[in-house]
C-alpha cells in the first residue's frame, strides 16, 4: 500500500500512491483513461473496463475506498498468482505516467537523492516495492548525463528477476492445479 514516504531526512506525501486531494494530480494510461493517483489506476486494473467494480474504482478518489474495491472479486479479470506477476509492474507503468505527465511532482521527485522509504519504516511487499519504483522513475527521468546508469540496471534487474521469479510461481501453480 501507498503512504507518505522518507527521503534525506524529509516527509514527501506527493509519493503517496493514494495522493489525491491537497496535490491534484491526473494522468492519462496508453489505455486512454484518466486517473486521480496511481493506486485508482492500479486498483481498476483487476477488473474488466466498464464493470460495476471498475466503475467504483474510477468514482472515488478515496485511495481508502480504491484498495478495499480492488479486494472484491467480482468482475476480476488480473487475479491470484498471474496477478502477483504483473502488479509491480502494473504500479510502475502508474506511477510513471505520474511524474512524466506532471512536472511539479516530477520536480520534487528529482530533487531527491537516496534510498525512499515509507514514513512508517514498513515492511512488507509494497513498502520495499514502492521505494525500487519511484527510485527507477527518479534515474530514467533524469536528463542521460545525470543518470546513475549502474543504479537504474540494479533497479531494472530487480524488477525483472521479481517478474521472472512470480512467473514461475505461476507455472508450478498452474501444474499443481492440473494434478
Amino acid at each position: 500500500m501507498g503512504g507518505p514516504s522518507k527521503c534525506n531526512g524529509n516527509i514527501y506525501s506527493q509519493f503517496d500512491n493514494y495522493h489525491v486531494r491537497s496535490w491534484p494530480v491526473s494522468f492519462t494510461t496508453p489505455d486512454g483513461y484518466t486517473w486521480s493517483s496511481p493506486e485508482q489506476c492500479y486498483q481498476a486494473q483487476r477488473f474488466v473496463p466498464g464493470s460495476a467494480n471498475w466503475k467504483a474504482v474510477r468514482d472515488t478518489t478515496s485511495g481508502t475506498l480504491q484498495w478495499q474495491t480492488g479486494r472484491k472479486k467480482k468482475d476480476r479479470v488480473n487475479d491470484g498468482v498471474d496477478w502477483d506477476a504483473k502488479r509491480v509492474d502494473i504500479m510502475y507503468e502508474a506511477n510513471l505516467a505520474k511524474y512524466t505527465q506532471n512536472e511539479a511532482v516530477r520536480e520534487v521527485l528529482l530533487s531527491t537523492k537516496g534510498p525512499i522509504v515509507p514514513l512508517d519504516d514498513g515492511k512488507g511487499f509494497w513498502a520495499t516495492w514502492n521505494g525500487r519504483i519511484l527510485a527507477r522513475i527518479r534515474e530514467e527521468l533524469k536528463p542521460e548525463g545525470e543518470r546513475d546508469e549502474e543504479v537504474l540496471a540494479a533497479l531494472v534487474k530487480l524488477f525483472d528477476q521479481h517478474r521472472e521469479a512470480e512467473q514461475q510461481q505461476l507455472v508450478v501453480t498452474l501444474k499443481t492445479a492440473k494434478k
